[in-house]
């Protein structure tokens, strides 16, 4: 029934979203204290969180088109886990520059793309088995981007020429494995389809784990580092995009725990969220709290102005058991999505602002730390779009991209009038051009504007422009010129100078340059 959740139950849908699902977070068989999380278990709950989150806002983005609202949702999952990632500041800062560089993109499609990029990466670097879940960052995997298995392949061959010959890897160990070429063949195979594991190819891995295959290796950080810096290394030889050569690059540091050999024990796991608030004594504290102030407050309207009777037992045990299974404790959380309990119920913005004002005070009057407090109320923050009842605004569909012409590219006609003007000046200065034949005589400016104006024409009649060549053929207009090879690539170089000196694109100046040189034998007189 609806009236069981009422609004407690909204202001804590994103622990749901973003719980983590791992039991191996607290054990609670015969009462016992639940044990501190060692740091693979959090990574594990975190990874496990964020693929409900992954799919939750796809759904509302693909399914509402709230893409306003999957901005918001992804942010407050992240700001969520931030917190729980005290033993991976990297990832913290990873989370923090992603956001903040996805705030800066104005269009919320895009900025919900880039939030979800960084929810990938954090995945990434959480995943217990990272053979097991390629990243997602596109339309195309990162393993067609990075050009299937004959790209992936090059840039293994790069990285073994290199890294082998390092004393810096000691990629033999000084010796120990003797590698034929066969052996080395195998391991480059291997490593090829490890990459495509990793990065959403359809090459299998074969190999032993990361952990056995270096096993007794006694492999340093310092050998480590220097190994990624010969991937990078290939990586940019290679010429892969600044972004992707990043994604491959995390994937291999985030083996380093299994490739190096430890030299010190793992510190300490941090506390849980839920042990920080104080376990389930401070969390029903903290929801009657909520409850006692919420309910008085007409601002909530918590129950619909006497619509539906609220059942406290109940609402109780379901909050309950959502910051608990959030936060790392035993609950676990049954019930129905937010946007199902809330349907129909017409909640503006204002009475959703006023209820998770009243769940902050009873955080902050419990005794949570701001820190903590922070990271409950984005979860909170992130459920407003379940809640509050708005319709979005149709989203505006992008006109479909037409190709461009090569004229179009080149400036149009007042691109094209420049790089003419410009060639027309450094031409008739030019002596190893002859560019007037007779240097005697100077040309009235108006056959200088009439010659400049039909060669504009010329280049639109070869560029697919919309300007009709109203002159003579290449070879009525220069036949007795007298014009030698020499001086037509004289020419030829001028033409070069102006379209890199306006920014032509090199495909789109060979073209045009093409085009002149097709009309050579009509402008060179032959011997």
């Amino acid at each position: 029934m609806r009236h069981r959740h009422i609004w407690a139950l909204p202001l804590l849908a994103a622990f749901v979203c973003a719980a983590a699902n791992s039991d191996s977070w607290a054990d609670d068989k015969k009462g016992e204290k639940p044990a501190a999380p060692d740091a693979k278990a959090v990574d594990t709950a975190i990874f496990n969180g964020l693929r409900t989150v992954i799919n939750t806002g796809a759904d509302i983005y693909n399914i509402e088109r709230d893409y306003a609202g999957c901005c918001r949702y992804y942010e407050g999952a992240l700001a969520s886990y931030r917190a729980l990632l005290g033993h991976r500041q990297p990832l913290q800062k990873v989370i923090d520059d992603g956001v903040a560089r996805a705030r800066g993109i104005p269009s919320p499609a895009e900025r919900a793309f880039a939030l979800r990029e960084v929810i990938d990466k954090v995945r990434a670097e959480t995943n217990p088995n990272p053979m097991a879940a390629p990243p997602v960052t596109g339309t195309k995997t990162l393993w067609d981007r990075l050009g299937g298995e004959p790209g992936v392949t090059k840039v293994v061959d790069d990285l073994v020429a290199t890294a082998a010959a390092d004393p810096a890897v000691d990629f033999f160990r000084k010796g120990t494995y003797k590698l034929d070429d066969k052996a080395v063949k195998t391991v480059k195979r291997q490593v090829v389809e490890l990459i495509s594991t990793v990065t959403g190819g359809p090459l299998k891995y074969t190999g032993r784990s990361m952990k056995e295959a270096h096993k007794g290796m006694k492999i340093t950080d310092a050998e480590f580092d220097a190994f990624v810096k010969h991937v990078d290394a290939a990586l940019k030889k290679n010429a892969v995009a600044a972004e992707d050569a990043k994604a491959v690059l995390d994937v291999v540091k985030g083996t380093r725990a299994d490739v190096v050999e430890p030299k010190t024990p793992e510190p300490p796991a941090p506390k849980t969220l839920y042990e920080r608030i104080g376990g389930a004594p401070a969390i029903a504290k903290v929801v009657d709290e909520f409850i006692a102030t919420a309910s008085k407050d007409p601002a909530v309207n918590f129950d619909r102005g006497g619509k539906y009777k609220v059942d406290v037992p109940k609402l109780k045990k379901s909050l309950t058991d959502q910051v608990g299974q959030l936060t790392g404790g035993p609950e676990k959380y049954t019930g129905k999505s937010m946007k199902e309990v809330h349907k129909g119920m017409g909640i503006p913005p204002a009475e959703f602002d006023a209820a998770a004002g009243h769940f902050q005070k009873a955080l902050e009057k419990n005794g949570v730390k701001p820190d903590d407090v922070k990271l409950i109320m984005g979860a909170v923050a992130s459920t407003k779009p379940d809640i509050v009842d708005s319709k979005p605004p149709e989203p505006v569909k992008p006109p479909e991209p037409t190709a461009k012409s090569l004229w179009d590219r080149l400036g149009g006609e007042a691109g094209v009038t420049k790089v003419v003007d410009e060639v027309f000046t450094a031409a008739a200065n030019d002596k190893s051009v002859n560019f007037f034949r007779d240097p005697t005589v100077k040309p009235e400016p108006k056959a200088v504007a009439d010659a400049k104006r039909k060669i504009v024409e010329w280049v639109s009649s070869k560029t697919d422009g919309p300007l009709k060549y109203t002159g003579k053929s290449m070879k009525a207009a220069h036949e007795k010129m007298a014009i030698t090879d020499a001086e037509f690539d004289a020419l030829k170089k001028h033409i070069d100078t102006a379209l890199k000196a306006n920014k032509a694109a090199d495909a789109d100046a060979a073209a045009v340059l093409k085009a002149v040189e097709d009309h050579r034998k009509d402008v060179v007189e032959k011997k």
